[in-house]
């Protein structure tokens, strides 16, 4: 689940309560893009039940307000995470979470990216991010399942494209731009839904079922103790 929420502490009510009824109790990841958190935010000023926080604060930023990303990941869904890269500056800001989900034994891990790059973010500052990231995502990736999400406020992506990574978002994202993007190795994996979020249109990505079943080991049966993170629509899937 992602969203542009435009600060986090005054909307972290509202989301504890969207995680208790039917629609989102299933969620597994949220990605949360301008939190416009600093040092003096306290992790449990910001933080959800069941869920573990990870947080890039913007740095180094003249503007009183602005910038910063969030990733929860359910306690539930996954066993062992860990900020395996981290950005920020003025502009940009980045943190990428090393997941090992326990209903995924095929792979080791899977890698959620969560991205936040201003409206006027420059192309220098760009090109030093794009050059950093690639780097990391050359050198960690390999074919583990990944996703990179977040608002890139018509960016240049090529860099992600260039890593053999694929847009999946095609409707526009606030009013009829394609603003917030879900970019993934594999676009057969994740059906992606429009949901109205906070201010901004939440994009929805659901692992389906059919891939699922692929990613895990050969002959395996689904442990329908996973329940927790089933969809209504989608049986045996996991939800984001």
């Amino acid at each position: 689940m992602n969203t542009n929420c435009r600060s986090l502490s005054n909307k972290i009510m509202y989301l504890q309560s969207l995680m208790s009824t039917d629609t989102y109790h299933n969620t597994a990841i949220i990605t949360l893009q301008e939190t416009w958190l600093h040092e003096m935010y306290d992790d449990n000023l910001i933080s959800l039940k069941d869920f573990i926080l990870f947080r890039q604060d913007r740095h180094c930023c003249n503007k009183k307000n602005g910038g910063g990303v969030v990733t929860f990941i359910h306690s539930k869904w996954s066993i062992s995470n860990n900020v395996c890269f981290s950005f920020s500056n003025d502009f940009i800001d980045c943190i990428t979470v090393k997941c090992r989900p326990k209903h995924l034994p095929k792979y080791k891990h899977i890698f959620v990216t969560n991205i936040y790059i201003s409206p006027s973010c420059s192309l220098s500052d760009l090109s030093n991010f794009s050059d950093e990231f690639t780097m990391f995502a050359a050198a960690n990736f390999d074919n583990s399942p990944f996703v990179i999400t977040g608002d890139f406020n018509s960016s240049e992506c090529s860099f992600l494209e260039a890593l053999g990574h694929t847009n999946i978002v095609k409707f526009p994202t606030r009013l009829d731009e394609t603003l917030d993007l879900v970019f993934t190795n594999d676009e057969r994996v994740y059906e992606i839904l429009e949901r109205f979020l906070i201010n901004s249109i939440k994009i929805f990505f659901v692992l389906s079922h059919s891939v699922y079943l692929d990613l895990l080991l050969p002959l395996t049966p689904v442990n329908m103790l996973a329940s927790t993170f089933l969809t209504p629509s989608v049986k045996h899937s996991v939800q984001f």
